[in-house]
């Protein structure tokens, strides 16, 4: 059994990101932690793995984990790593710790879960962890926890580089686990086939203060019934505004009567105030608020005809450095279509969208005018710059106070507005470019992994938007609800090239 009790985390300023958030877990238990960028979920793993892990916070309250073994994989893996092998990572716990030869007694099952994970075998014959993929490294990461097989397996983003693939075994690993499984993830269609029970945690009242709920309920459920309670509270919170003014109205009628008809009255006078008084005491439900209820526009008009040639590509080979990832890669594109190339980790789907981002740069049709969503945001963005300064080139107040508008929308306060892009999230950084998209009259999106650092709660708006758009999408995605929803086209990259395939 787990238990978390009243567990406060505080930052060094004394900013609480977690406030006595307090759950039970039992053998079989998948708690899916949801919430946006910057809420404490990576806190909360880590808390639960080892406090010592948060020692410039100030932490409080009980976790008790009785005799349980515990497995945690990392959102981004320590760097000490990158000069270790695999092997090394198999027999040490951690960078600095000896290594168990013992362990080498297991060399077979590490070489059968290796191979389960669709990991090529060279990653065992001495390449070093740093010269790895994001996919690559999850996937290590992985392997280790199902070798170790530890009584609470806390996950954190597992999903961010998976191939779909990868992310059908991680599914099937968390369904059939009989032990406690605790994992932070965006993919909708995971947390809809494994979850059993929600921790939602929340910034509320402008990002001041923090709010968990704890809900033993599939993540379906729990959706369904939140949007469901937050609309009756909301109808609940418009009929005693309405109300609580009409009172006040006949009220105010009642005092002005009573002062120029018989001022001397006092106690009816008293009666009034006191009935005043007994209101504000009562106070009134208050109107929802949640982060999630973001709203996206588009602020131009975006146009393409429906036969246009967007991109006609073909490439003898792709290739990264000496390395031939795929032969005779054909894609056309026309019209207002919205294309999706899948694939496994390491085959080429980034170097080939950047590929298309160089012909089109490099050799502009006419009528098209591409946007270029990359998976590493520094790629394009100036992160010493403020999301006002990068979204306004004109500086003029008008400009400037409609990007207010549009990335208030997107839940950021005034403070992160005035942030340097470099001390954003990557969910932020995701809405900096989304409010771009929405400011320009681009008619082509390129975009990689998308929705890969958007929370799931924040995915079905992102997912509409996209689906509204008038242009046409290029884009690479593991995302099943985005590819599901949003793509006409899916393409699948391998060796031999593209090809089109059903989904």
């Amino acid at each position: 059994m787990l238990e978390v009790k009243n567990l406060t985390v505080s930052t060094p300023n004394g900013r609480d990101i977690l406030k006595d958030v307090s759950f039970i877990l039992n053998d079989g238990d998948k708690l899916a932690v949801i919430g946006e960028e910057g809420n404490g979920k990576s806190t909360l793993l880590k808390a639960i793995y080892d406090k010592k892990l948060l020692n410039f916070f100030a932490v409080s309250g009980e976790i008790n984990k009785g005799k349980m073994t515990c497995g945690l994989l990392e959102q981004i893996l320590d760097e000490e790593w990158n000069n270790f092998t695999a092997i090394d990572f198999f027999l040490k716990n951690t960078p600095k710790s000896e290594q168990n030869y013992e362990i080498y007694n297991d060399f077979g099952k590490i070489s059968q879960i290796i191979s389960n994970l669709n990991l090529d075998e060279e990653i065992l014959e001495g390449r070093t962890i740093g010269t790895m993929s994001g996919g690559e490294k999850v996937k290590l990461q992985l392997a280790k926890l199902w070798y170790q097989n530890p009584d609470l397996v806390l996950l954190d983003e597992p999903t961010n580089d998976l191939d779909i693939e990868t992310l059908e075994l991680l599914e099937d690993y968390i369904q059939k686990n009989e032990k406690i499984v605790v994992y932070v993830s965006h993919d909708e269609t995971l947390l809809e086939r494994t979850a059993n029970c929600i921790l939602h945690l929340e910034q509320i009242k402008h990002k001041s203060e923090p709010r968990f709920t704890f809900a033993n309920l599939s993540y379906r459920d729990y959706v369904d019934e939140r949007i469901l309670k937050l609309a009756k509270q909301d109808q609940i919170a418009t009929f005693e505004q309405a109300r609580r003014r009409e009172q006040k109205e006949i009220v105010n009628n009642m005092r002005n009567k009573l002062q120029s008809v018989n001022p001397g009255r006092a106690n009816a006078m008293r009666a009034i105030l006191a009935r005043e008084a007994r209101w504000e005491r009562e106070g009134l439900t208050e109107h929802t608020d949640t982060e999630e209820q973001i709203s996206l526009r588009y602020t131009s008009e975006v146009k393409l005809p429906a036969r246009k040639v967007v991109l006609n590509l073909h490439l003898d080979k792709l290739a990264v450095g000496d390395k031939l990832l795929a032969q005779d890669v054909n894609l056309l594109v026309t019209g207002p279509e919205k294309v999706v190339i899948i694939g496994k980790n390491g085959c080429g789907k980034s170097s080939l969208i950047k590929e298309i981002y160089s012909k089109l740069s490099s050799e502009p049709l006419p009528g098209i005018k591409f946007l270029y969503m990359p998976q590493n945001y520094g790629d394009l963005l100036d992160e010493n710059l403020t999301p006002i300064e990068f979204l306004c080139d004109s500086g003029e107040k008008k400009d400037i106070e409609l990007i207010r508008t549009i990335l208030g929308n997107l839940k950021f306060t005034s403070k992160e507005m005035e942030h340097k892009i470099g001390e954003l999230s990557g969910g932020q950084k995701a809405k900096v470019y989304l409010t771009k998209i929405m400011r320009e009259e681009s008619n082509v999106l390129l975009l990689d992994e998308p929705t890969r650092n958007l929370s799931p709660l924040s995915n079905p708006a992102i997912r509409q938007f996209f689906k509204n758009y008038k242009g046409a999408i290029i884009s690479v995605s593991h995302d099943r609800k985005f590819i599901g929803e949003v793509c006409d086209k899916v393409y699948r990259l391998d060796q031999s090239g593209l090809k089109r395939v059903d989904f």
